[in-house]
């Protein structure tokens, strides 16, 4: 996975209503393309890329397609038909956050060349897309993290659809709210994944706007417990200063590749991505997507599955793993996502 800055300008609400990126291929005058230009090439599946609009970081996005060759998609006359383009996640959007706020902490880690951003004042340099070296567009990213203000009082702020998906959920499973905590198990042992074999297909029909949401009341309520959970776990060590700190990142937006931020007794960050199912079965399988795999190899160990399970239940379980999913985990290919060949 690598970073990059985008400087979208007039293009900024196109590209992110297509959800792409495009660049030309040469000049207007049919000379060569720019540096800034070709570096669409070097783009690959799980990429972050983060906008920045006015001088303002505007959005955070990764990318999930190959780059093709394609007409331009703007009706405009700035650049020639045929370019480089990608498809990407905008998983969302911000206006708080300006480079030259910023730029003695980034000053020291821009490039002597192709830089960005300029290191005086902060302010971008002519040019599209631009790629950045890990250290600082992690340095980004916990900026957009910070962004947002949370408190103890306010971490578990929820809209009120939320809270009453989760409430209509344990009503019906006979589950009183209170004080239910999560209990750790023992990581499963590994097991075999089953052969396949022939089955007899029983047509159903399935309201799936209803399961839509009981599975996102599911989850929800599977991160509300890590985050209680998390915090207890500070508060027991002592370490109130840290409990406080804790944060529902994926309330605020999704992309990161985990949902809570937390912290071990020294205060080193845990990078928490929450799996949760009804089910009693600690074996059964769950969904993780390929920015979540590319996301625990980035922080190694400092990255956490929590697997909580029997969330219906009177006292909902859950088991732990760190470091990275491909190493911990047995992954199968469920889907695809497919795009029209040109």
């Amino acid at each position: 996975m690598n970073y990059y800055v985008v400087f979208q300008g007039s293009t900024y609400k196109e590209e992110h209503s297509q959800g792409i990126l495009w660049a030309p291929q040469t000049a207007k005058n049919g000379g060569n393309p720019r540096f800034h230009w070709k570096t669409m090439q070097g783009l690959k599946i799980g990429d972050i890329v983060i906008s920045v609009v006015d001088n303002q970081v505007r959005a955070r996005g990764i990318v999930n397609s190959q780059v093709y060759t394609k007409h331009k998609p703007f009706d405009n006359d700035a650049w020639n038909r045929e370019g480089w383009l990608v498809y990407i996640d905008y998983e969302f959007s911000i206006n708080k956050i300006r480079i030259m706020d910023y730029i003695n902490e980034i000053r020291p880690m821009l490039p002597q060349k192709y830089s960005p951003f300029r290191p005086d004042n902060g302010y971008g340099n002519q040019g599209y897309l631009f790629h950045i070296s890990d250290e600082l567009g992690e340095y980004l990213d916990s900026l957009i993290i910070n962004d947002t203000t949370f408190t103890t009082s306010t971490i578990l702020d929820m809209t009120l659809d939320e809270s009453e998906m989760i409430h209509d959920m344990m009503e019906e499973s006979g589950v009183v709210q209170g004080e239910v905590i999560l209990i750790e198990t023992d990581v499963p042992e590994g097991v075999t994944r089953l052969k396949t074999k022939k089955t007899r297909t029983l047509a159903k029909k399935t309201d799936f706007v209803i399961k839509a949401k009981r599975d996102i009341a599911v989850g929800l309520r599977g991160e509300e417990l890590v985050v209680f959970y998390e915090q207890q776990c500070l508060n027991d060590l002592g370490r109130y200063d840290l409990a406080d700190q804790v944060k529902w990142v994926s309330q605020d937006a999704d992309g990161y590749g985990y949902d809570i931020l937390s912290f071990d007794e020294l205060g080193q960050e845990k990078y928490i991505e929450v799996k949760t199912t009804t089910i009693s079965n600690k074996h059964q399988p769950f969904d993780i997507s390929a920015n979540e795999v590319q996301t625990s190899k980035l922080y190694g160990d400092q990255y956490w599955i929590y697997r909580v399970y029997d969330v219906e239940g009177g006292q909902p379980l859950f088991y732990r793993t760190n470091g990275d999913i491909e190493e911990e985990f047995q992954l199968i290919p469920q889907s695809y996502r497919a795009y029209k060949k040109s």
